[in-house]
Parts: C-alpha cells; sequence; structure tokens
C-alpha cells in the first residue's frame, strides 16, 4: 500500500504546478519553456524547468507542442 501512496504523491501537482496551469491556460498560444522559466524559476537551470514541464506533461497536467519552433507549453488538447 506504501509504493501506490508513493506512487500517487509523486504526481500530485503542487501549487506552482497549478499556477503554472493557470497562466498558461489564459496565454493565447500557450507559453515557451523559457517563458516559464523566467517568470516562475528565474534563478533555476533552463535544463531543470524543461525537466519539471516534461514531468507536468508526462502527468497530463500540461501538453509541449513541439511542432513549432520554439516549443510551446498549453493545456491538453487546446490547439489554435
Amino acid at each position: 500500500m506504501a509504493t501506490s501512496l508513493a506512487t500517487m504523491a509523486e504526481f500530485e501537482p503542487s501549487p506552482v504546478d497549478m499556477e503554472i496551469r493557470w497562466v498558461v491556460g489564459r496565454a493565447d498560444d500557450g507559453l515557451t519553456q523559457t517563458q516559464v522559466c523566467d517568470r516562475f524559476f528565474p534563478n533555476f537551470s533552463p535544463q531543470w524547468v524543461r525537466e519539471r514541464i516534461r514531468r507536468m506533461a508526462l502527468a497530463g497536467l500540461l501538453e509541449i507542442d513541439r511542432t513549432c519552433r520554439p516549443s510551446r507549453v498549453r493545456l491538453p488538447g487546446r490547439r489554435c
């Protein structure tokens, strides 16, 4: 039972994750990963922020659109 609880806690969105979703959802065309980095994690490395966004995408909280350059972060299912 402890293992399943640990797995559930791993994907539990933090308040920062929910704020990122709110800001990304209000943007017309999503945000670039650099914009997310600059706004929410200015003192963190870009690699760390990319990994956090990737994990949020794996959890279904965000979607990364790699068809455009630079890639855009959007809410799942949202297209322009």
